[in-house]
């Protein structure tokens, strides 16, 4: 989210990797929603995100943590948004994946 709780640290390297993916995406004619979730868990944004929320994980609890979350999208009428990004269980986005189409 962008509201108050969320650092400025963490906004700036979300629209980072977001404007990434942009590119990525336009470059190799890819949607944005494939490329943002590959890029934000290589440059550990999830990490990032799980620090933010208090968890102070050892390299154990990052690796089951990176194994089991992603990152995907709350889309409205099939369009991926930066504000509709979420941090979920790999298993919730892909049902989530399944079910819309």
């Amino acid at each position: 989210g962008d509201d108050a709780s969320v650092s400025r640290a963490l906004r700036l390297e979300t629209d980072e990797i977001w404007d990434d993916s942009l590119k990525e995406a336009a470059r190799t004619g890819t949607h944005v929603k494939d490329v943002f979730p590959r890029l934000a868990i290589a440059r550990k944004l999830h990490l990032m995100v799980a620090a933010e929320a208090g968890y102070d994980l050892d390299e154990t609890q990052a690796a089951a943590f990176t194994e089991y979350y992603g990152f995907g999208f709350m889309l409205k009428k099939g369009l991926a948004s930066r504000a509709s990004i979420v941090l979920a269980l790999n298993v919730v986005l892909e049902t989530a994946n399944i079910e819309s189409h």
